[in-house]
């Protein structure tokens, strides 16, 4: 039964970092200027509800980088992600609010 639990440990723990290994990758295309692979990453995973790729897709949106600038896509992925407890969506979310 431990080893079980061992298992179901470690693939969880795989999983996550799997999971957070996605969002790096299209992080890392749109820093490279590559915005249909951030987009082919970011999209599934916002859709699924990921805050880090709602976060990064809202940045996309809201720069205009790789798609058509869009301030209101971009503040309902922030808004998204900002629920979740994501920093970094709540200040660019309070910094469209401002404006």
């Amino acid at each position: 039964m431990r080893k079980l639990f061992g298992v179901v440990c470690c693939t969880f723990a795989f999983a996550a970092a799997a999971h957070a290994a996605d969002c790096n990758d299209g992080i890392a295309a749109g820093a490279e200027g590559d915005y249909k692979k951030a987009l082919a990453v970011l999209q599934p995973l916002a859709a699924g509800a990921d805050d880090c790729a709602q976060f990064h897709l809202g940045l996309m949106y809201l720069l205009g980088e790789g798609v058509t600038q869009d301030k209101a896509v971009a503040r309902e992925l922030f808004e998204k992600s900002a629920a979740k407890g994501n920093r970094a969506a709540k200040v660019q979310l309070d910094k469209l609010l401002k404006k």
